[in-house]
């Protein structure tokens, strides 16, 4: 069995976002980002095909060029493989980031 938690031992940085890899199955690797109030991933991509969470906080993101949306605690959303995106913490976060194999 694989374990690892979502509030323990996860530390923000004060100038990033930060990435902590959670843990890898065969099939998904499961990962931590964690935002300070503001901080913002500007035009980025994910590597491959993704769910998000927002496990706390408050996040806006822009996709595609599509109009900004904001996702609260709770919040699901899928990614694309290579599709660009703007993530902007409202106030500090930590999302869940599933990537599939």
């Amino acid at each position: 069995m694989l374990h690892s938690s979502l509030i323990s031992d996860l530390h923000y940085n004060e100038d990033h976002a930060i990435i902590y890899d959670l843990f890898e199955t065969p099939k998904s690797s499961e990962k931590a980002i964690l935002f300070r109030k503001e901080q913002t991933v500007d035009e980025s991509f994910f590597l491959a095909n993704g769910v998000v969470e927002v496990f706390a906080g408050i996040i806006e993101i822009t996709h595609e060029n599509e109009a900004v949306k904001t996702f609260d605690k709770g919040d699901l959303f899928f990614l694309e493989i290579n599709s660009k995106f703007t993530i902007k913490a409202k106030v500090n976060t930590i999302l869940r980031y599933t990537v599939f194999k």
